[in-house]
């Protein structure tokens, strides 16, 4: 269980005291892609949505974002350590599962620390998909406000390099 033929999970709106960045990614057929990542050794503060999730589901998805290969998740990890998700592997582009929050287990998947990536803004289709998820989750926002949160993540420096020079 925990595939993509179970129900839509319950979600709701959270926000995150780390900052996102826009990284880049290889692809199997070796596209440069540029993804969204979580800096969890920074203070920020990234939009997302928080959906209630099984282990398998949240297993599965792991497995799904690092290429199919298998990954180690395991309660314990849920309940606060965080750690790799895709042991020892410097491949899979979201491989570890930093703790976030308090009561119930809040986790995201994101790249290893150290991880340095070259930023790279994403293709439109993706920053839409973004935007949509944004509108839904947070309908009280407007497009102008959506839009300066996307460019301040795309301004954001990736982990270890300075900000760029205006």
């Amino acid at each position: 269980a925990g595939g993509p033929d179970e129900p839509l999970p319950e979600w709701r709106p959270v926000t995150i005291s780390h900052p996102a960045w826009f990284g880049e990614i290889r692809t199997r057929s070796d596209s440069l892609l540029g993804r969204c990542f979580l800096d969890p050794s920074t203070d920020g503060e990234t939009w997302g949505r928080a959906y209630l999730l099984s282990l398998a589901q949240l297993r599965w998805i792991a497995q799904e974002e690092n290429r199919g290969r298998e990954v180690t998740l395991t309660a314990e990890q849920l309940r606060g350590a965080g750690g790799e998700v895709v042991a020892g592997q410097a491949y899979g582009w979201l491989n570890q599962l930093p703790a976030l929050g308090d009561g119930l287990p809040v986790v995201t998947l994101t790249s290893r620390p150290g991880t340095v990536r070259p930023q790279r803004l994403p293709e439109d289709a993706y920053l839409e998909a973004m935007r949509e998820g944004l509108r839904e989750t947070y309908p009280e926002l407007g497009e102008e406000q959506i839009s300066c949160y996307l460019e301040a993540v795309g301004g954001q420096p990736a982990p270890g390099r300075q900000p760029a020079a205006p």
